[in-house]
């Protein structure tokens, strides 16, 4: 059985299609790769991750320096942003910038799930500016 797709134009205007990639989490933890960074030019990642009942995720696959915009689409959410926590629940958004050391977990009984959107980490100069690289 085939799974869901990403569909679009490329550069040259070309019909793409990416299926998405189920990833390795801990038990508890399902991630599904539903675009990666950098796959037909795409600037930023989407992943669907489902968290099980008091089940904790360290998110790893958030590459270092991305900014991370999380959005609960079932269930409650509490996320540490450095060293503050907060719990969000069913359609909120919560946007991690980037160089913010951040865990999420699960503190209730049902299910959690959740889309996170990463920015392709940008490059930067000595000066702390972002560059371009195109």
């Amino acid at each position: 059985m085939k799974g869901n797709a990403l569909y679009g134009l490329d550069a040259q205007g070309r019909l793409i299609c990416c299926d998405e990639e189920w990833l390795n989490g801990e038990a508890g933890v399902t991630i599904i790769r539903k675009a990666a960074v950098g796959a037909n030019g795409l600037p930023y990642g989407i992943y669907e991750i489902v968290l099980a009942p008091h089940q904790r995720s360290p998110m790893p696959l958030i590459p270092e320096g991305s900014m991370t915009t999380v959005y609960i689409t079932e269930g409650t959410l509490a996320i540490r942003l450095n060293e503050q926590t907060i719990t969000v629940s069913a359609g909120s958004l919560v946007q991690v910038p980037e160089q913010t050391t951040y865990a999420a977990w699960n503190p209730t009984s049902n299910r959690v799930r959740c889309l996170a959107i990463v920015a392709d980490a940008p490059r930067r100069n000595g000066a702390g500016k972002v560059v371009s690289v195109g």
